[in-house]
């Protein structure tokens, strides 16, 4: 349906401007003070995004609310002409989303605060303005989810298709100039051996490509479809940019050397393609344009062909002061709920540094084996110390005993309180949980000891090491699993307002038979029935 050419009726809303009579000085205080209670009740969330966007997959985050307000701001003629009409069911979203905020606090889940700021938005829209303007404003709400990490799980299942389609594409390439021997994921030239690891599949620039492409075509296409063929080939094009990227990599090494195949030169190759994939958007975009019908509307002009537009005689174009402060007082109560009943630190009554450096036949000495900066194979964890960053208390040690010919390297770090920026679980802990493997203990062990420990490999500074570790809780409670540990610190900062814990890694020279059967070697249980109690009775 187009526009109609002809001049509208008198009675249409397009024949006069609309005037809403508004006193905004009485609305702007309020409107003021609910976002800067909405900051405070979402301070941990807005922090976490922050530190999200400050990785390259998600570094669009910063310009997303800012399109989605620009949007808004496009279609300001449109919600001028919608009644306000408050929607009280909208307090069940409402409910919903601090019972997800709640959630997140007591188990140091940050995520699901995420969720919860993402979806508390249309309920406050539907309470304060009703479902017309709650519907009208939907494509800026949902183009929001593109400033969260959710998209995180689709890539981690596609990536290695993609990652196979790159190594064959770049081959391809490279067997122009070289002679190449492709073996899954692993391109074999004459001097050098490159692998399309899951960091350079390509998957990851879709979401950047999107989210920029997302407000282009629907602010400048005419159609859904056009807008489709747009998005579509700006994918492709990524993709193929991605493959070229690896066969540069590929030239680069074999005449200059693998040294630029890391480092500011790999970085510089990855925003390489980013900047492609962005620039190829915007010419297929502007191709699409031109072959398009100047005289449709764009897609975020499509309301006004819509029976949407009202009259001034059957709107209510008032706000409601009654409502602005009710849902301004409900903020407040929370933000202040929030500091006093969700958990508190629990400081350790004793140091760990007070765990005794000799049991048994055990001797401890301090080596801070697990702060170097290589633990985290691959360019993101390149510049981390630490797993745990932000751990109130840390013990490193390494124990001897006169039994064992192989030391036992132990690390503890104790969280008195979990929050979005310091955690047992997180993106810093991920690597440790990639391989593992959980194995139950024998039930003839003391009961002191942990029943079951997840087992791993680890490259520290260069040596290898078999790791077990498993999550601490008060009351001697252990979990290996990490979603059982966020339920843990869930119970515990719900039932106790507390959820504090620690995370306890012992570890060996790593273990070079490939037939050790599924459970800790001699020396470890040993050291476990020492050392197991002592540890748990450290957690408050």
């Amino acid at each position: 349906m187009k526009l109609l050419d002809n001049p509208a009726p008198a009675s249409a809303t397009e024949s006069a401007p609309i005037q809403l009579p508004v006193d905004w000085v009485k609305y702007v205080i309020p409107l003021l003070l609910f976002c800067l209670v909405f900051g405070l009740l979402y301070r941990d969330g807005l922090a976490w995004l922050l530190e999200v966007w400050s990785h390259n997959d998600y570094s669009h985050g910063y310009l997303v609310p800012l399109v989605s307000l620009y949007i808004l701001w496009e279609q300001r003629k449109r919600f001028l002409s919608l009644p306000l009409e408050p929607a009280y069911p909208a307090l069940i979203i409402i409910i919903i989303s601090l019972a997800l905020l709640v959630v997140s606090r007591s188990s140091a889940f940050i995520q699901l605060e995420g969720a919860s700021l993402f979806f508390i938005i249309p309920g406050i829209l539907l309470l304060l303005f009703g479902r017309h303007v709650t519907r009208a404003a939907l494509v800026p709400w949902l183009y929001l989810s593109f400033m969260l990490p959710w998209f995180d799980v689709f890539i981690s299942h596609v990536q290695p298709y993609f990652q196979i389609f790159t190594a064959i594409l770049g081959s391809k390439l490279l067997s122009l100039l070289y002679p190449v021997f492709l073996n899954d994921i692993y391109i074999y030239l004459p001097s050098i051996t490159l692998e399309v690891a899951k960091e350079c599949s390509g998957v990851s620039f879709f979401i950047s490509v999107l989210a920029i492409g997302f407000p282009l075509v629907y602010l400048t296409q005419r159609s859904w479809s056009q807008a489709a063929v747009v998005l579509v080939l700006g994918m492709i094009i990524t993709v193929l940019a991605n493959s070229i990227r690896v066969a540069m990599a590929g030239i680069l090494g074999e005449n200059f050397g693998p040294d630029l195949l890391h480092g500011p030169a790999h970085i510089l190759q990855g925003w390489l393609v980013a900047w492609v994939g962005w620039a190829g958007l915007f010419i297929v975009n502007w191709l699409v344009i031109k072959k398009s019908d100047r005289n449709a509307p764009r897609l975020y002009e499509h309301w006004q062909v819509q029976s949407e537009i009202n009259t001034i005689e059957n709107r209510t174009t008032t706000l409601s002061l009654k409502h602005t402060y009710a849902m301004l007082a409900l903020l407040i109560l929370l933000t202040i709920l929030t500091h006093y009943l969700f958990p508190q630190p629990v400081p350790l009554t004793t140091p760990l540094s007070s765990l005794p450096q000799k049991i048994a036949n055990w001797t401890g000495t301090e080596a801070k084996w697990l702060e170097q900066e290589v633990i985290f194979p691959g360019e993101e964890w390149r510049n981390q110390k630490i797993f745990f960053p932000g751990a109130d208390e840390q013990l490193s040690r390494i124990y001897y005993s006169n039994q064992s010919t192989k030391p036992i390297y132990l690390y503890i770090a104790y969280f008195n309180k979990q929050t979005g920026q310091k955690r047992l679980i997180s993106r810093f802990s991920r690597p440790l949980h990639k391989q593992a493997r959980e194995i139950v203990l024998q039930h003839s062990l003391p009961v002191t000891i942990p029943p079951a420990l997840n087992q791993t490999n680890l490259t520290q500074d260069g040596l290898p090491y078999t790791v077990f570790f498993w999550y601490q809780f008060p009351e001697g409670k252990s979990v290996t699993d990490k979603n059982m540990a966020r339920m843990t610190a869930l119970q515990n900062g719900i039932q106790y307002q507390k959820n504090n814990g620690a995370v306890v890694l012992v570890a060996i020279p790593q273990v070079t038979d490939t037939n050790m059967p599924p459970k800790p070697p001699e020396s470890v249980t040993a050291f476990l029935e020492d050392f197991a109690a002592p540890i748990a009775r450290l957690i408050p």
